[in-house]
């Protein structure tokens, strides 16, 4: 809770002079005339966008892991908000193959926002495990009072010795990771009442099964 809390308030005071260096950088690089601006200056414009755009992203990542806002429980189409995540985690032009099975559709409570950020993360980083090739599947499975999603990829999977830290905050193995997707996706499925659980095999796979309860 205190990470939370600190987390939450460090987001909210980066986010404005974030926004300013952006727009002052976007100003400054449409202001310089075309070839009469050095190379030097346009690729250090080019540094300080890319890099702010990067620290936004892991802004919005300490946001939404400390998002105190109750989960808007409602029903929702599961397989529709799939397809939403997967288009937003899977750059254009991937090579990897993504394909859902199961039902055309299946309701759930869940609050969509929550469900589409859980989405985003464990398909993004199915994508990531697969280095641009292979394959990331989902399977959705209806049961009696609840519903199943489980993401499956064919890459590298994840060690034994690492399996019990990956939803900690802030634990990653990435170069540029910020150690706070599987925090979100862990912090969602326990706020739906579901839960979230993980299996892998090194060189063959990891598979992440989501648990949202049924909607009448």
């Amino acid at each position: 809770a205190a990470i939370g809390t600190l987390a939450s308030g460090g987001a909210h005071e980066l986010n404005n002079p974030l926004n300013n260096i952006s727009i002052a950088a976007q100003i400054l690089a449409r202001a310089l005339p075309a070839g009469a601006a050095a190379p030097i200056v346009r690729e250090t414009l080019g540094d300080i966008l890319s890099q702010t755009q990067r620290v936004k992203l892991i802004v919005g990542d300490l946001l939404e892991f400390a998002r105190e806002k109750p989960p808007e429980l409602r029903p929702v189409e599961l397989v529709a908000i799939i397809r939403e995540a997967a288009a937003r985690a899977i750059p254009p032009g991937s090579a990897v193959s993504f394909r859902i099975e199961g039902p055309a559709a299946a309701a759930v409570m869940a609050d969509a926002h929550l469900a589409t950020q859980i989405f985003v993360n464990l398909i993004a980083n199915a994508v990531d495990a697969t280095d641009g090739r292979g394959s990331v599947i989902v399977r959705v499975e209806p049961h009696e009072r609840s519903v199943t999603a489980a993401v499956s990829d064919t890459g590298r999977g994840i060690p034994a010795d690492e399996l019990p830290k990956i939803f900690d905050p802030f634990y990653t193995t990435k170069e540029k990771g910020t150690g706070l997707g599987l925090a979100i996706v862990y912090n969602a499925a326990r706020k739906h009442g579901g839960s979230v659980e993980v299996r892998s095999e090194p060189e063959r796979g990891t598979t992440f099964t989501v648990t949202f309860p049924g909607a009448p």
